[in-house]
Protein backbone atom coordinates (compact mmCIF):
# COMPACT_ATOMS: atom_id res chain seq x y z
CA UNK A 1 0.00 0.00 0.00
CA UNK A 2 3.09 2.38 1.06
CA UNK A 3 4.79 1.93 -2.51
CA UNK A 4 1.31 2.65 -4.67
CA UNK A 5 1.00 5.94 -2.49
CA UNK A 6 4.63 6.41 -3.50
CA UNK A 7 4.14 6.01 -7.04
CA UNK A 8 1.03 8.23 -6.65
CA UNK A 9 2.87 10.97 -5.16
CA UNK A 10 5.73 11.17 -7.55
CA UNK A 11 3.01 10.77 -11.00
CA UNK A 12 1.29 13.72 -9.44
CA UNK A 13 4.15 15.87 -9.19
CA UNK A 14 5.84 15.06 -12.66
CA UNK A 15 1.99 16.22 -13.80
CA UNK A 16 2.25 19.40 -11.31
CA UNK A 17 5.93 20.34 -12.57
CA UNK A 18 4.79 19.65 -16.46
CA UNK A 19 2.09 21.69 -16.16
CA UNK A 20 3.54 24.46 -14.34
CA UNK A 21 6.55 24.86 -17.16
CA UNK A 22 4.00 24.93 -19.94
CA UNK A 23 2.11 27.43 -18.12
CA UNK A 24 5.44 29.53 -17.26
CA UNK A 25 7.04 29.07 -21.07
CA UNK A 26 3.67 30.63 -21.89
CA UNK A 27 3.79 33.51 -19.50
CA UNK A 28 7.18 34.25 -20.04
CA UNK A 29 7.02 33.56 -24.05
CA UNK A 30 4.21 36.78 -23.83
CA UNK A 31 6.36 38.77 -21.70
CA UNK A 32 9.28 38.99 -23.22
CA UNK A 33 7.46 38.88 -27.08
CA UNK A 34 10.06 36.34 -28.38
CA UNK A 35 12.92 38.49 -27.89
CA UNK A 36 16.66 37.17 -28.62
CA UNK A 37 16.87 37.14 -24.49
CA UNK A 38 13.94 34.84 -24.89
CA UNK A 39 15.10 32.73 -27.29
CA UNK A 40 18.99 32.51 -25.70
CA UNK A 41 17.25 31.52 -22.67
CA UNK A 42 15.00 28.66 -23.86
CA UNK A 43 18.67 27.51 -26.14
CA UNK A 44 20.80 27.14 -23.26
CA UNK A 45 17.30 25.32 -21.12
CA UNK A 46 17.19 22.70 -24.05
CA UNK A 47 20.59 22.02 -24.16
CA UNK A 48 20.61 21.52 -20.17
CA UNK A 49 17.53 19.38 -21.22
CA UNK A 50 19.34 17.29 -23.87
CA UNK A 51 22.24 16.04 -22.08
CA UNK A 52 20.50 14.90 -19.28
CA UNK A 53 17.89 13.26 -21.60
CA UNK A 54 20.79 11.74 -23.43
CA UNK A 55 21.90 10.52 -20.09
CA UNK A 56 18.61 9.21 -18.98
CA UNK A 57 18.23 7.07 -22.00
CA UNK A 58 21.98 5.95 -21.64
CA UNK A 59 21.88 4.50 -18.19
CA UNK A 60 18.33 2.93 -18.88
CA UNK A 61 19.78 1.08 -22.21
CA UNK A 62 22.56 0.17 -20.02
CA UNK A 63 20.65 -0.92 -17.05
CA UNK A 64 18.70 -3.11 -20.03
CA UNK A 65 22.06 -4.41 -21.58
CA UNK A 66 22.94 -5.06 -17.79
CA UNK A 67 20.08 -7.40 -16.83
CA UNK A 68 19.93 -8.88 -20.41
CA UNK A 69 23.62 -10.06 -20.16
CA UNK A 70 22.63 -11.76 -16.41
CA UNK A 71 20.44 -14.49 -16.71
CA UNK A 72 20.07 -14.82 -12.91
CA UNK A 73 18.17 -11.53 -12.75
CA UNK A 74 14.35 -12.05 -13.50
CA UNK A 75 12.19 -8.72 -14.45
CA UNK A 76 8.79 -8.91 -14.63
CA UNK A 77 7.56 -6.03 -16.55
CA UNK A 78 4.08 -4.95 -17.02
CA UNK A 79 2.58 -2.21 -19.52
CA UNK A 80 1.65 -0.10 -16.59
CA UNK A 81 4.89 -0.34 -15.33
CA UNK A 82 6.17 1.20 -18.61
CA UNK A 83 3.92 4.07 -18.70
CA UNK A 84 5.11 4.38 -15.13
CA UNK A 85 8.94 4.86 -16.31
CA UNK A 86 7.70 6.79 -19.05
CA UNK A 87 5.82 8.92 -17.11
CA UNK A 88 8.66 9.27 -14.30
CA UNK A 89 11.02 9.96 -17.72
CA UNK A 90 8.83 12.53 -18.66
CA UNK A 91 8.58 14.45 -15.42
CA UNK A 92 12.62 14.07 -14.84
CA UNK A 93 12.94 16.08 -18.25
CA UNK A 94 10.17 18.70 -17.84
CA UNK A 95 11.35 19.52 -13.87
CA UNK A 96 15.15 20.01 -15.84
CA UNK A 97 13.46 21.76 -18.08
CA UNK A 98 11.93 23.88 -15.92
CA UNK A 99 14.86 24.47 -13.57
CA UNK A 100 17.31 25.44 -16.04
CA UNK A 101 14.74 28.32 -17.68
CA UNK A 102 14.27 29.50 -14.13
CA UNK A 103 18.31 29.49 -13.44
CA UNK A 104 18.31 31.29 -17.13
CA UNK A 105 15.86 33.82 -16.72
CA UNK A 106 17.46 35.50 -13.54
CA UNK A 107 20.99 34.64 -14.38
CA UNK A 108 20.87 36.00 -18.10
Amino acid sequence: MNDKIVILSLVILCGVVSLYLYIWQAKKQMQYKGDERWKMIQIKANNITKRITDTLVALMFSAGAFISVNKDIKVNTTVMHIALYIMFFWGIRNAVELFSSLYFDKHL
